[in-house]
């Protein structure tokens, strides 16, 4: 016997299909077989979806990091040592004229990837020579000046000269 529900051919005696369990019936023809891949179908649209979020996502996350929108690498530099003959007059550095002075600063990163780079606001007041990390003024003239320390586009430091 056919069921109607699932087209399944079952015994001639049975009572219930054997794979829908619906009661079965001889009164009527059959009715069309249901598509048992329509959900496999479904499960693999799904599956297809799910892979390309989730490679969209991973373009889209590894491009923001690289890139330092996500997980930046903050840099600060939170005191600064002087290594020569200076005075301190409040907060600026009072340094003895035409002498060489080395600026050490202490450098906080979340990556070890950083540059430092130093600029005095007022060229005629010293020439700076760049020693890595550090830098040294040379020659400082008697005047006021700041010697500003920073990281790409963003100053970290500011000295009072």
């Amino acid at each position: 016997m056919i069921c109607k529900n699932c087209g399944t051919d079952n015994s001639d005696n049975a009572k219930f299909c054997a794979y829908c369990a619906s009661p079965l019936t001889t009164s009527s023809e059959p009715k069309k077989p249901q598509n048992r891949n329509k959900k496999n179908n479904n499960n693999k649209i799904i599956g297809i979806v799910l892979a390309f979020l989730s490679l969209v996502l991973i373009i889209v996350g590894g491009y923001l990091v690289l890139n330092g929108k996500i997980f930046k690498n903050e840099i600060s530099v939170d005191a600064v040592t002087l290594d020569g003959d200076y005075e301190m007059d409040g907060d600026r550095y009072v340094l003895s004229t035409n002498e060489n002075v080395i600026v050490i600063p202490n450098v906080k990163s979340s990556d070890s990837s950083y540059e430092l780079k130093y600029e005095i606001e007022d060229t005629t007041a010293a020439n700076i020579k760049q020693l890595g990390d550090k830098c040294t003024v040379i020659g400082i003239k008697e005047t006021d000046a700041n010697l500003n320390i920073y990281s790409v586009d963003k100053i970290l430091k500011v000295l009072k000269l």
